[in-house]
């Protein structure tokens, strides 16, 4: 099994879970091991949910990872995706696994919001992805249907 299905079904196993935040946005128990220690919450989590997804995929349970990610460990989703710039890793049409980017506030803005792909089906131009922080709290971790041909917002997609 590769790294990134790996990573695709500890990512369904935090739907499973019920990941989500709780007490405030932001926050919570999940978001706290999402965040890793490189925050404290309240904090935006969504990419280091996906980085904490990669990393138990990695088989990295303390400490911080040591390259064995293919990408490394963020809470800044701008940061992931410019990671992937650099290294040539931005493709279309995104695999199962392969990472989602978004921007916010506008495009050339430092914000950003990140997923990990689950489905692509180009004959129905369906996407399907799993995303952490997205929504109103109390935010969880869930599924997210896009058009493939007009996913709103869309940097790239990285692969993975």
């Amino acid at each position: 099994m590769l790294l990134k299905e790996l990573a695709l079904e500890i990512a369904q196993d935090e739907i499973a879970a019920g990941a989500c935040e709780q007490d405030e946005n932001n926050a919570g128990p999940f978001v706290e091991k999402y965040l890793n220690g490189l925050a404290e919450p309240p904090a935006n989590w969504c990419a280091g949910f996906i980085s904490w997804c990669f990393w138990e995929a990695s088989g990295k349970f303390s400490g911080n990872p040591d390259g064995s990610m293919p990408f490394e460990y963020s809470l800044s989703a701008r940061a992931i995706y410019n990671e992937f710039r650099r290294v040539h890793k931005i493709i279309d049409p995104p695999q199962q696994g392969d990472l989602i980017f978004f921007w916010r506030g506008s495009k050339d803005s430092w914000m950003g919001h990140i997923g990990i792909v689950f489905d692509v089906d180009l004959d129905s131009d369906n996407l399907i992805t799993i995303e952490g922080n997205q929504g109103a709290f109390p935010a969880k971790v869930k599924y997210c249907r896009y058009k493939l041909s007009a996913v709103p917002q869309l940097l790239g997609y990285g692969s993975v």
